[in-house]
């Protein structure tokens, strides 16, 4: 029987009326695995009425969540009437139905929706990624589409480890920071970063194809954000030439993919921007033409080029791990940091890792992480598991993909959200250390947060750029659906060059 409170708060006509119904001892589970708008922990000394207030103040919220022991505090855009409200049973949760007078808000927002509408499915994928950390770079500044250069590389181009190769590098944990016409670190003006960016020569080939722009985050400062761009071509090769704006013919000019109403999580890929252009370049320059604020300058982790070689035949992108590769199982650990928990007690054996590698849709992966048992509904409990692999195929590999598939039941368990680590370790006591691991990619699993992608299937391929060589991958889940008593999925596959 449910205990039920009920609270009434006259606000502003803005707002209307608001009629708070407390539930204890209830749990509520969403409709819309997008419906979450905060999860977060609140202060010692915090009770359920701190809760309350916050879903007051959150313009979405329809629905609370509060686990009195822990004083975590879940707020829903979707109406508890429309949600599922069942016993906790021995878990000390109430519900706080917050209800509006101006309805329910059950739509995933386009942000959430982005990656997996925008991705393309690999099978129909024809474009590579045409720049290499090797290839030759000039960074730019003070310099506009059409015109010849204004002024490179020099005192407007931050320290040598934060240069124009950064950006063509693969490597989230490194950015290219420009202060452009700021000329300094301390100076917050509007647009810095407009007229910045660099040229380069891809060394895959002197004839190629730009098709498309894939932009990702630098760090930190999300003011630093490039909004827009130009990107032009030529079949110039010399600096000397390059320099000059009548060698440049204009593909595009647009946005790079960074939202700029919302601001993007940190060392992140956003949506990729493609283009239609038939036309064959040996050179690319490209320039900031707008950016999100007040700053010192501009920066992004990654601005890769993708489009396709006229000249050069591509290594094909095979799968990298197989079940009789050397996997260990994960949880309570992040990437960049030690493992903190393998094997154990939390792991079901007769589902272990090697089943996320085996090819077999049959079979799945589930890790219990932080619910400790069998069944506790907790918010997230998969966050912080996965796995280490070694792949067998090769102790030199490249990672471009990675493919999932949904176990078998329960879409409560799915993983939305994931990162994939490289190490050149091939040691389980080395690879225990997050010293050993280096970013490679942080984003979608290709599950559709909106709605069951359907059970044991494989969802989208999920690529990325990447041209670092390693032996040992890790893959650590970073959100899931819903609250539930473990993560799971029939397949984790990695997908690369050998």
């Amino acid at each position: 029987m449910y205990v039920v409170f009920v609270i009434s708060l006259l606000i502003s006509a803005i707002d209307g009326i608001i009629i708070s119904q407390i539930r204890r001892s209830s749990l509520f589970t969403t409709n819309s695995s997008c419906a979450l708008v905060l999860n977060v922990t609140l202060p010692v000394g915090s009770s359920i009425q701190t809760c309350i207030w916050k879903c007051d103040y959150e313009d979405q919220c329809q629905t609370g969540v509060y686990y009195h022991n822990n004083r975590t505090c879940l707020l829903f855009s979707e109406d508890c009437q429309s949600g599922n409200i069942t016993s906790s049973g021995n878990i000390q949760t109430s519900v706080i139905c917050h209800r509006r007078n101006q309805g329910s808000n059950n739509q995933c927002s386009s942000q959430q929706l982005s990656t997996s509408s925008t991705t393309t499915n690999a099978a129909e994928q024809r474009t590579v990624f045409l720049l290499q950390p090797s290839d030759s770079i000039v960074s730019l500044y003070n310099t506009t589409a059409g015109k010849s250069t204004g002024n490179f590389d020099g005192v407007y181009s931050n320290n040598t480890n934060e240069h124009a190769s950064s950006a063509i590098d693969g490597n989230l944990a490194t950015k290219y920071f420009n202060f452009g016409n700021t000329g300094c670190y301390q100076c917050h003006v509007l647009g810095p970063g407009v007229g910045t960016g660099f040229f380069v020569t891809p060394s895959i080939s002197n004839a190629t194809i730009a098709m498309g722009l894939i932009f990702a985050t630098a760090n930190d400062f999300a003011h630093r954000d490039p909004l827009t761009v130009t990107l032009e071509g030529s079949n110039a090769t010399t600096n000397a030439t390059l320099h000059l704006g009548s060698s440049w013919t204009l593909i595009y000019n647009g946005s790079t993919g960074i939202d700029p109403v919302f601001n993007n999580s940190r060392s992140v890929y956003v949506i990729q921007q493609n283009f239609n252009n038939t036309m064959v370049f040996a050179s690319y320059r490209l320039l900031i033409t707008s950016q999100r604020s007040l700053s010192n300058g501009v920066q992004y982790s990654e601005a890769q080029i993708i489009g396709e070689s006229t000249t050069t035949n591509e290594r094909p992108i095979v799968f990298l791990t197989r079940s009789s590769d050397r996997i260990v199982a994960l949880y309570n650990t992040t990437a960049g940091q030690d493992t903190h928990g393998s094997n154990g007690i939390y792991l079901v054996s007769n589902e272990g890792p090697t089943n996320a590698i085996d090819g077999n849709l049959a079979t799945k992966y589930f890790n219990f992480g932080n619910a400790v048992c069998y069944p506790c509904y907790v918010p997230e409990p998969g966050v912080g598991t996965g796995f280490f692999v070694t792949p067998s195929i090769s102790n030199a590999t490249i990672a471009r993909s990675i493919l999932f598939a949904t176990a078998n039941d329960f879409a409560h368990r799915d993983p939305l959200t994931v990162t994939l680590e490289g190490s050149n370790a091939t040691t389980n006591v080395t690879l225990h250390l997050g010293s050993s691991w280096t970013l490679i990619y942080n984003g979608s699993t290709g599950i559709d947060c909106s709605k069951d992608p359907g059970r044991s299937r494989y969802v989208t391929q999920q690529n990325f750029p990447n041209t670092k060589i390693f032996a040992s991958y890790r893959l650590l889940i970073t959100s899931q659906r819903s609250l539930s008593d473990g993560v799971q999925y029939s397949e984790a596959q990695i997908l690369g060059y050998v």
